[in-house]
């Protein structure tokens, strides 16, 4: 667990700076305030969807369900309490949602790579067993400690976040601002979480019969491809108008 802290705390703290990075210095002390409240807000939300969806545990043990350093936070929750930390930040601000979500986009990478790699090392969300003379089966633990080789769901998760970021800063081109940068952002995101639930086989709560963390990395792709559909849309009407 100290391991995961770690590797999560050195993932934040990135993302932080590489938000603080690309503003003006006069500018680093707001946008790093506006960092750690997202993170904050992701914070909370996490462990309150965690409590939420294993709420036969913690209404017997209510005591714990503030203690999330025991563990125990849940990827949808931590979206949408950073989504609801915008939200409050643009009111506050006065300023476009879309336009701090932009300016906080570095953020995303680092910190999904270091939640994900930090899953494999705690053997969570893995993924299924495979034949010992595969290459690309990796001896590695279910949340029980079991080692078994098996496909490294987490880990492929994490590369593809990592090939999707380095492509996407060297595609400027594809940015028309207002929110656009973290709508596709956003999406790459979306895909290395949907990847992910596609490749784990660990227990999780089922809905109809199917794994419900699919049906919310569908729906948040979805909301993302909608979103860059949006905005290009309207940079399109924009253009026409101008």
């Amino acid at each position: 667990m100290k391991a995961y802290s770690l590797l999560v705390g050195f993932g934040a703290s990135f993302a932080v700076l590489r938000v603080v990075h690309q503003v003006p210095r006069w500018q680093a002390p707001k946008w790093a305030n506006a960092c750690l409240f997202t993170l904050l807000g992701g914070l909370l939300g996490a462990r309150l969807f965690y409590v939420a969806f294993h709420w036969s545990y913690f209404a017997t043990h209510l005591v714990e369900a503030a203690a999330f350093w025991l563990g125990g936070l849940h990827w949808l929750g931590m979206l949408t309490g950073a989504y609801l930390s915008i939200l409050v930040l643009s009111a506050r601000w006065g300023v476009a949602a879309g336009v701090i979500a932009d300016r906080l986009s570095p953020m995303v990478p680092p910190l999904t790579i270091s939640l994900l790699l930090g899953s494999w090392m705690l053997g969570i969300g893995y993924g299924g067993e495979l034949p010992e003379n595969l290459f690309f089966a990796v001896r590695s633990a279910d949340e029980y400690g079991q080692i078994a080789p098996r496909f490294p769901a987490q880990f492929a998760a994490a590369l593809f976040m990592l090939v999707f970021s380095i492509w996407f800063e060297t595609r400027k081109w594809l940015v028309v601002g207002g929110g656009s940068k973290a709508a596709l952002m956003g999406l790459g995101m979306a895909i290395a979480i949907l990847a992910f639930t596609l490749l784990r086989v660990d227990p999780v709560p089922l809905l109809m019969g199917r794994r419900i963390d699919r049906y919310f990395a569908w729906a948040l792709t979805a909301f993302h491809a909608l979103l860059i559909v949006r905005q290009f849309y309207h940079a399109k009407r924009e253009v026409v108008r101008g």
